[in-house]
């Protein structure tokens, strides 16, 4: 393998870091497929979910543990937030009675626009409870994570990121951004129709 190395870098210097990195991200992968694998076993229920949330904070500490410090926790309890409020949410007797009719023959609508208030992942779920059209829920939440900056959580993502690494872009950011995620979200249902 450091053969190998040398051969491609032509500098016997370069190859026994090369050659360590090379077992590194080996072992990143395998890590990575193991952790797959445990989420794939606790989404069948084959793993109990706080058991899976354990073991990976175990195995991060010991892995690398100064990962755990570089998680944004705010962003994580914003997410887990989400989720309470809907869960509440949706249990008051005046939303599901508003959620049901709404739902019934406009599903798609419905869950762009919930989208755009609660985020896609959350109106997914609130959406699912009232409807057995999934194909229309799946495209109205894949659809609803366009448009406003909390439609979609990757999007709090990102423009937190710009935030902090370009604080002078932010704004410009937002308003290109928006503008952008609109068109689209006008025009890909339009665009369906004739698919």
């Amino acid at each position: 393998m450091i053969a190998v190395v040398i051969l491609f870098t032509g500098s016997e210097t370069v190859a026994p870091s090369s050659f360590k990195s090379a077992i590194g991200r080996k072992r990143d992968i395998a890590a990575g497929i193991c952790g797959f694998v445990l989420c794939i076993l606790a989404l069948f229920d084959l793993l109990p979910v706080v058991y899976l949330a354990g073991l990976i904070f175990i195995f991060m500490a010991v892995w690398d543990k100064k990962v755990l410090f570089q998680v944004d926790y705010s962003l994580l309890l914003t997410f887990i937030a989400f989720f309470i409020f809907i869960g509440n949410t949706g249990s008051l007797e005046i939303v599901q009675d508003f959620i049901s009719k709404t739902v019934e023959g406009h599903t798609q609508l419905t869950a762009i626009v919930a989208s755009q208030f609660v985020s896609n992942v959350p109106a997914a779920l609130l959406l699912s409870g009232f409807t057995d059209n999934w194909e229309q829920l799946i495209i109205g939440c894949n659809l609803g994570g366009l448009g406003t900056l909390i439609a979609s959580m990757a999007s709090l993502i990102s423009y937190k990121f710009i935030a902090e690494d370009y604080p002078e872009l932010k704004k410009k950011y937002l308003i290109v951004f928006t503008a952008f995620n609109v068109v689209f979200l006008a025009a890909l249902p339009i665009a369906g129709k004739f698919l």
